[in-house]
């Protein structure tokens, strides 16, 4: 059965997505992708003009499926320090969607880049930097601790769950081990009960 273009446009992005998390910009090419998402080059330009396109649909969409899905654990949670609980735990999950997308923007930032790009690339990163911190400010409100000490552990804690994301997702020795995976998780969760 063949797909229409509206079909395969998410096929495509999906592929794309693990593309550059795992190969950057510049391993990004639509032999691969076409490879990836078992088409043709072809269907590819149907669907998109350029490499360029593909890398800006890709952040759009990580950006506000990031940003829905923070603001559905915030509404389902009684607290925010209950919601950070849950976005760190998602991090440290083993391969999640989250720690892909993350890996996507880092790569990206550490590359050369049409300006384009790198705008978009800062847009992305910024608009779920200001959530998070409303997070963490929220988190603090919440608390009757030290402020100035709470707020360290709380981006400390979120650099941490994005960084173990990251390193599950290069498939690093040493993130694959189970047993290290749950110690990890420990400690990040009493990290998160000293707060």
């Amino acid at each position: 059965m063949r797909l229409s273009i509206e079909e395969r446009k998410p096929i495509i992005l999906q592929e794309a997505a693990k593309l550059l998390a795992f190969h950057g910009y510049a391993g990004l090419t639509t032999r691969k992708l076409a490879d990836a998402a078992a088409t043709r080059e072809t269907i590819l330009y149907r669907c998109f003009p350029s490499k360029e396109e593909i890398v800006l649909s890709c952040l759009v969409l990580a950006k506000d499926k990031q940003l829905k899905e923070w603001e559905n654990m915030r509404s389902s949670s009684l607290s925010s320090l209950e919601t950070l609980k849950k976005i760190v735990s998602v991090f440290v999950g083993r391969k999640s969607q989250e720690s892909r997308n993350f890996l996507m923007l880092t790569r990206l930032n550490a590359e050369p880049l049409p300006e384009e790009l790198r705008t978009e690339v800062k847009e992305v990163y910024s608009s779920w930097l200001d959530w998070l911190d409303i997070l963490v400010a929220n988190t603090l409100k919440e608390m009757d601790k030290d402020p100035a000490a709470s707020r360290d552990k709380a981006l400390a804690l979120l650099h941490w769950g994005v960084g173990l994301g990251n390193l599950q997702l290069a498939e690093l020795p040493e993130s694959l081990d189970p047993l290290i995976s749950a110690r990890q998780m420990q400690l990040a969760f009493k990290m998160l009960e000293e707060l």
